[in-house]
């Protein structure tokens, strides 16, 4: 095996000692026959194959069970996101504050309209029914959006 180099004759007397003489050892790797080493290495070349084999379906199978895992994972998810999407009454129920807000300020308005009509026809019936100059009449006209708005600056004041 280590003929005709310098680790043969370096180790020589090593292996001359083990075996009894050097030549015992050289006897013995040459009456092997030469079909067993290569025999020796396909051995081992099918087993690291079949290890390699068994780790790839190892690898294969924890991937395929990590992918098994994953869609479940997104299915459990999309099953979540149409269970917390609330329905048409939920979220109109939902905003019942704003709800109040709207209904108060659309009362507001129609009551303000209404008590405009009825101040505006008392007001032509009073300057029908009673003579007055044209400066009189406007500044009743006047006086009627200042009194309103004298109304709303004394509310927002005092009333929070």
């Amino acid at each position: 095996m280590l003929e005709g180099t310098d680790l043969s004759s370096a180790y020589s007397s090593m292996s001359g000692m083990a075996s009894g003489g050097m030549n015992d050892s050289y006897s013995q790797e040459e009456e092997l026959p030469p079909m067993k080493q290569p025999k020796q290495e396909k051995a081992s070349r099918d087993d690291t194959n079949i290890i390699y084999k068994q780790a790839t379906m190892d690898n294969s199978n924890n991937d395929q069970k990590l992918a098994a895992l994953m869609t479940e994972l997104k299915k459990k998810k999309a099953a979540q996101a149409t269970e917390e999407q609330p329905s048409y009454f939920d979220k109109l129920f939902g905003k019942k504050k704003e709800l109040y807000k709207i209904l108060q300020l659309s009362l507001m308005i129609t009551l303000g309209i209404s008590i405009h009509y009825l101040i505006d026809n008392y007001l032509v019936k009073y300057l029908a029914d009673n003579e007055m100059s044209f400066e009189r009449q406007l500044l009743l006209r006047v006086l009627y959006p200042i009194a309103l708005l004298f109304i709303l600056w004394n509310l927002r004041v005092f009333v929070k």
